[in-house]
C-alpha cells in the first residue's frame, strides 16, 4: 500500500517474521496475522483521514479557481451580456455537481475510518481478553476502547464542519445558476410573465435552489451518519467479541 512520503503513519520493524535460529518462518503465525490485520486498519484509517484533508483542500481550490475565473470574465460582458450568462451559469452548476460529489465521498471516507476504528477496538478487545489472566490490569493500559467509540457524529466535529461547508457551497452554486439561468430567460423573453417580479424572482428561485439542496445535504448527512445505525454496527462488534 503506498505511503505518504513526507507523512507516514508509525513505522515497526518485523521481528515476528524471523525465527530464533535466524532466516524466515514459512508458517502461518496467528498473532503474526492479527499484527498485519491491525497495521492495515491503522493504515487505511490514517488515509481515510489524509484523503479527507486532501479532498477537503482541492475542493477549496477548484472553487477558488472558477469564483477568480467567474469573477474576472463576467464584468468583461457587462451584466446582460448574452454569452457571459449561460457561461456562468453552467460553471456555477458544474461547481454545485461538484460539491455534491466531493459531499458524498468526504461522508464516504468517514465511514471508512470508522471501519478501520472498529477492526482496531475488536483486535484489541481479543488480546485484553487472553491475556487478562496473566495481566490482570491490562485493560486499563489501552484508553481507546470497543466501547468508547461514540455512535453517529457530534455537531462541531471535523467531518461536521467540513462537510457542512461543502455541502453550503455546493448549495450556493447551484443557486447562483438558477439565479443566472431565469436572469437569461427574463432578458430573452422581457414581455412574457417570466419578467413580473423582476431580479426578486430571480432571488426567489435562487433562494428555494439553495435550500432545496442545503435540505437534501443536510438529510443525506443525517442518513449516512445516524447513531442508530452506528450503534447497531458497535453492538454488532461486540457481540463478535464474546463470541471469542
Amino acid at each position: 500500500m503506498p505511503m505518504d512520503p513526507t507523512n507516514p503513519p508509525g513505522q515497526r520493524d518485523k521481528p515476528f517474521r524471523e525465527n530464533e535460529g535466524g532466516g524466515h518462518d514459512g508458517g502461518l503465525k496467528i498473532e503474526s496475522m492479527l499484527l498485519e490485520e491491525f497495521n492495515y486498519a491503522s493504515t487505511t484509517a490514517y488515509q481515510a483521514m489524509e484523503d479527507r484533508a486532501r479532498m477537503f483542500n482541492m475542493y477549496l481550490l477548484v472553487v477558488g479557481i472558477l469564483g477568480s475565473a467567474f469573477g474576472a470574465i463576467y464584468p468583461l460582458g457587462g451584466a446582460k451580456s448574452s454569452f457571459i450568462q449561460p457561461i456562468a451559469a453552467v460553471v456555477l452548476f458544474a461547481a454545485g455537481i461538484a460539491g455534491i460529489a466531493f459531499f458524498v465521498l468526504l461522508i464516504r471516507l468517514r465511514q471508512a475510518f470508522r471501519q478501520s476504528l472498529i477492526t482496531m477496538s475488536v483486535i484489541k478487545e481479543f488480546y485484553i481478553r487472553e491475556f487478562q489472566e496473566q495481566m490482570p490490569g491490562v485493560q486499563h493500559a489501552f484508553r481507546w476502547r470497543l466501547s468508547g467509540i461514540p455512535a453517529g457524529e457530534r455537531a462541531g466535529s471535523a467531518t461536521f464542519i467540513v462537510c457542512h461547508m461543502v455541502g453550503f457551497i455546493g448549495a450556493l452554486c447551484f443557486a447562483g445558476s438558477v439565479f443566472m439561468g431565469d436572469e437569461l430567460l427574463r432578458s430573452n423573453f422581457p414581455n412574457t410573465h417570466m419578467a413580473a417580479l423582476g431580479v426578486w424572482q430571480s432571488l426567489l428561485l435562487g433562494a428555494i435552489a439553495f435550500l432545496i439542496v442545503m435540505v437534501w445535504m443536510v438529510g443525506y448527512y443525517r442518513r449516512a451518519l445516524n447513531a442508530k445505525d452506528e450503534q447497531k454496527m458497535l453492538d454488532a462488534a461486540e457481540r463478535e467479541v464474546d463470541k471469542m
